[in-house]
């Protein structure tokens, strides 16, 4: 496993160093002048414990009001893992299994809310094997409703995403996408071909919309139409593909779209043997790259409005704000609730944004699945941060 290169301290001198322009004010007396230092503008006003595990949270609304995901040990499924199914947490602490359509539980392989916030993807795969792809409707009360079944057209391999502009990009492929070599003896082996078809949210209705020759998970479309994805052949790069096949890669291992899809953060992975680790914003209308810090995230997301993201390093978590180029440490978990020689990643996680700005963040609890797996889920905190101009 890489090592950290950057502690809490060191990301967080880089930025201040780095990225941020101090103001100053300057009163002129009859005698003397003095410099001052504003103070930071970026900070956390409260800290809420809301007393509940998640394994995710997938929507949070200005009323405190979460959709999430909670795990169940005895449930196993993919490679006997423990599913993950569909919770609503109230702000008054109420948690309930959230129906679907009727059904008083609903299991998730992998959840992601549209960019209007009113609709929820399922893609459920196990290992590139593809299952089914299903859109909810999102309701005032965050309940799951008006389910539909996009047709996979029988596809072995599949994924999908929402683009930038609110509609689906979905990738099937007849050969399974993890392995090169059938099993067996063949007289010849078909060449991997990808179909990408632009799917409408509302009726399911798909349109083949290109043929690929690499099957890419977790790929999203910008709002330029590019593709964005990450690669292992000859090292992890994430690599940005206009439709006409050009190219432009960075050596880096994780990604992230802002959420107008004119913006990405790419940052060397944690799990990355990288001498210099690097956060890195690219303005993809511009063409321009900024270094925000010297740190390997294990994740990082947006605000809604785009003015802020935040990441963890696999231990603390940090908001940058991008207007002011502040940096806030909003700390790690108060206990060790996991063995010191697990995984970096079970340490503060930010999990969502909401509306109004605040940011709920997972404190990492470890435990083990009925087949006696690792697990892990989320301890959540709800922080209240300033907002720009407060």
């Amino acid at each position: 496993m890489a090592v950290i290169e950057s502690s809490a301290v060191e990301v967080a001198t880089t930025l201040a160093t780095t990225s941020t322009t101090v103001a100053t004010v300057v009163e002129t007396t009859s005698s003397t002048t003095t410099t001052t230092e504003p103070e930071p503008s970026l900070s956390v006003l409260q800290t809420i414990d809301r007393g509940v595990l998640l394994s995710s949270i997938i929507v949070a609304d200005v009323d405190g009001n979460l959709l999430g995901t909670q795990l169940d040990p005895e449930s196993a499924g993919c490679e006997g893992a423990p599913s993950e199914y569909f919770v609503t947490l109230r702000a008054d602490g109420r948690i309930n299994p959230t129906a679907a359509n009727g059904e008083p539980i609903h299991y998730t392989s992998g959840a992601s809310v549209s960019p209007r916030g009113d609709q929820i993807l399922v893609v459920d795969t196990c290992e590139g094997f593809l299952s089914e792809v299903e859109i909810y409707d999102l309701d005032g009360d965050l309940a799951l409703t008006e389910a539909i079944t996009v047709d996979s057209d029988g596809a072995l391999s599949g994924d999908a995403a929402w683009t930038a502009d609110g509609f689906i990009a979905m990738m099937l492929s007849d050969i399974h996408a993890f392995y090169s070599e059938p099993e067996g003896e063949v007289e010849e082996q078909t060449e991997l071909q990808v179909r990408e078809y632009l799917v409408n949210p509302r009726t399911g209705e798909r349109t083949e919309s290109g043929m690929l020759e690499t099957f890419h998970f977790g790929a999203v479309r910008t709002f330029e139409g590019q593709l964005v994805y990450t690669e292992f052949d000859e090292g992890p790069a994430v690599v940005l593909e206009s439709r006409n096949g050009a190219q432009r890669r960075f050596d880096a291992g994780g990604f992230q779209l802002g959420p107008e899809g004119r913006r990405l953060l790419v940052w060397d992975s944690i799990f990355d043997e990288v001498d210099e680790p690097r956060l890195e914003l690219v303005d993809l209308v511009k063409g321009t790259t900024s270094v925000l810090a010297r740190a390997a995230p294990f994740r990082a997301i947006w605000s809604a409005d785009g003015a802020r993201f935040a990441f963890t390093d696999g231990r603390s978590a940090f908001v940058y704000d991008i207007g002011s180029g502040e940096l806030l440490d909003v700390g790690e978990p108060e206990e060790d609730e996991c063995s010191a020689d697990e995984s970096v990643r079970w340490g503060r996680v930010p999990l969502e944004f909401a509306p109004n700005g605040d940011l709920y963040v997972g404190d990492a609890v470890c435990g083990a699945s009925s087949e006696g797996l690792g697990t892990v889920q989320y301890r959540v905190r709800q922080m209240v941060l300033s907002q720009p101009g407060t």
